[in-house]
């Protein structure tokens, strides 16, 4: 349901578009998309180019991962 919501919202942005429609093409029903949550300011660093990469570790298990 949320990836419908998103590819709709892609088809009015060709950028997005070119990016989301072979996630539902033939042969990538197994694809998935891996979804961000950014709050300012790293949102705008972000688009901005000035921040290219976040990355988060942890020892321990934890949601969302295991």
């Amino acid at each position: 349901m949320f990836l419908n919501f998103l590819r709709t919202a892609a088809e009015r942005h060709s950028q997005w578009r070119d990016v989301m429609d072979p996630l539902f093409s033939e042969g990538h029903e197994d694809a998935g998309i891996h979804i961000a949550v950014l709050v300012e300011p790293y949102l705008q660093f972000v688009l901005d180019g000035t921040k290219t990469v976040e990355s988060r570790f942890s020892r321990n298990g934890c949601a969302p991962f295991e």
